[in-house]
């Protein structure tokens, strides 16, 4: 199976003038506790996002988008949702209904009505990114935890899965990765249906340098 990142649009380009919209919470959102790795303690998540799920809208293009990224959670409209359904997708715990409570034009206004949006929390999963072949380089390699295969990480390469590893989900955080996946049923159902959902990265092309300036070690 092939993986992707999946991203919003960046500023100015074609995706964004279509159905770019930036998605913020409001200031009195509530947050709850992080997931914890039980061996080591650090965290694997941002601070959980509690109700009311209550958001401000922008849009810079003439349709609403059917994803919204909102810091690290993600809002679903009710087609995405319809499609995902319909598609036996999975890997999305439930959808829980959203609360615009402001919305802004930066440009003309969007040609249809703005659709009901959803929290979908994205489950963490078995799924276990390759950090050897995918080249992660680490600050103290002897500091990389077992259990959830976090460390002092400096930079990485690329995002290959372990195909052993894969649980059959179709967008997850996988085990010891740092973005989330979505699998090649997930991008072929969302573009055979035009989704506006934003950029599609092949994992294994996707790589990102923290600490320039600094040496890593490579795992053996």
């Amino acid at each position: 199976m092939k993986f992707f990142l999946i991203q919003r649009p960046p500023a100015g380009s074609d995706e964004d003038r279509s159905f770019g919209v930036d998605c913020e919470k409001t200031d009195h959102a509530q947050n709850g506790n992080a997931n914890i790795c039980p061996e080591c303690g650090r965290a694997l998540s941002m601070l959980e996002w509690l109700p009311p799920f209550e958001v401000e809208l922008t849009t810079f293009g003439r349709h609403y988008a059917d994803i919204l990224y909102c810091v690290d959670d993600l809002l679903v409209s009710d087609r995405f949702v319809d499609v995902y359904r319909k598609a036996g997708l999975t890997g999305l715990d439930e959808f829980i209904p959203a609360q615009i409570v402001k919305l802004r034009h930066r440009r003309k206004k969007p040609l249809e009505p703005i659709p009901q949006y959803f929290r979908a929390p994205v489950k963490m999963s078995k799924t276990t990114i390759d950090q050897v072949a995918s080249e992660y380089e680490w600050e103290d390699c002897s500091k990389i935890c077992p259990c959830c295969l976090t460390g002092p990480l400096i930079r990485y390469k690329s995002q290959i899965v372990d195909q052993n590893t894969w649980d059959g989900l179709d967008i997850f955080l996988p085990r010891g990765g740092r973005r989330k996946l979505v699998s090649q049923r997930f991008v072929d159902a969302c573009q055979e249906h035009n989704l506006n959902i934003g950029i599609f990265t092949p994992a294994e092309t996707f790589g990102n340098d923290g600490f320039p300036w600094k040496k890593g070690h490579l795992q053996k």
